[in-house]
């Protein structure tokens, strides 16, 4: 589906940079690819794509979790020219971390999209293959007639 988008949320700069850091591609070594189309390939590469919408559902939940835990920051009320300075740099932060999110966002939905493109060519493989089987067992009992 659609890349969903994020609303705004607070972080400290210690838990923006955990949170940030949850990027598969940083911290975890990629599984090999499945090359023999086999029924194997196609199981274990649907089970990474269920493992890739829990993991996608996960990041979802913590956001979310964060989002409520964090205290959220008093207004200014004097309108000064230092509060407005600090929103700035608070939209500003907002921005960047929203922004940071929704390339994570488009990462995982790409890598996604490879993987169900490879479950669909390994579903064709395994259905060729089958015919491939069909056609020399009737022409092997042809021969052997």
């Amino acid at each position: 589906g659609p890349v969903e988008s994020v609303g705004s949320w607070d972080l400290a700069a210690g838990e923006q940079e955990s949170l940030l850091s949850i990027d598969s591609n940083d911290s975890q070594p990629k599984p090999p690819l499945p090359d023999d189309g086999g029924p194997q390939s196609m199981q274990s590469m649907s089970q990474l794509l269920d493992k890739l919408a829990k993991e996608n559902q996960e990041i979802r939940l913590m956001q979310a979790e964060l989002q409520d835990s964090q205290p959220k920051p008093p207004l200014p009320d004097d309108g000064g020219p230092q509060s407005m300075q600090s929103m700035s740099q608070l939209l500003d932060k907002l921005a960047k971390e929203n922004q940071e999110i929704r390339l994570m966002q488009a990462e995982l939905q790409a890598h996604k999209e490879d993987l169900q493109a490879l479950l669909r060519k390994s579903e064709g493989e395994v259905a060729a293959a089958g015919v491939q089987q069909q056609n020399l067992a009737t022409e092997n009992a042809r021969l052997r007639a």
